[in-house]
């Protein structure tokens, strides 16, 4: 009940990985990590996992709060919560440190009820 992390396959071969980290319960919040390598990269999968992982944090882990924090220069990881309407709240400075070097980190947030509304809207743009 602590977080988890999963390997990503694509046709039986692992091309990355995603998690999440602790589960605040009495927040109720969790925060996503992620990582793909080269031969995933350009087609579409991180997006649909990380939206499966969000939906199950919703539906059934019952937080209120996800967030997913990306090095402000990786413009590719960014992306990820850009295109699935996470809002973006800010940027913590020199949060993560990599290689002996300090890195921002921009934060992404969504919410329970902003994530209700998404898959709505998601939900009448398909039956369209």
């Amino acid at each position: 009940g602590n977080g988890f992390t999963c390997g990503i396959y694509l046709q039986e071969e692992l091309v990355g990985t995603i998690g999440l980290h602790a589960i605040d319960r009495h927040l109720g919040q969790t925060s996503i990590g992620y990582y793909l390598g080269e031969k995933g990269l350009g087609k579409g999968v991180m997006t649909d996992v990380v939206r499966f992982v969000t939906h199950y944090c919703f539906e059934t882990l019952g937080l209120n709060r996800v967030v997913i924090e990306c090095a402000t220069g990786n413009v590719r990881s960014r992306r990820i919560p850009e295109r699935l309407g996470f809002t973006e709240e800010g940027v913590l400075r020199d949060a993560e440190k990599l290689y002996g070097t300090y890195h921002d980190l921009q934060v992404y947030a969504m919410l329970r009820r902003d994530w209700t509304k998404t898959q709505e809207v998601a939900a009448c743009a398909s039956s369209q």
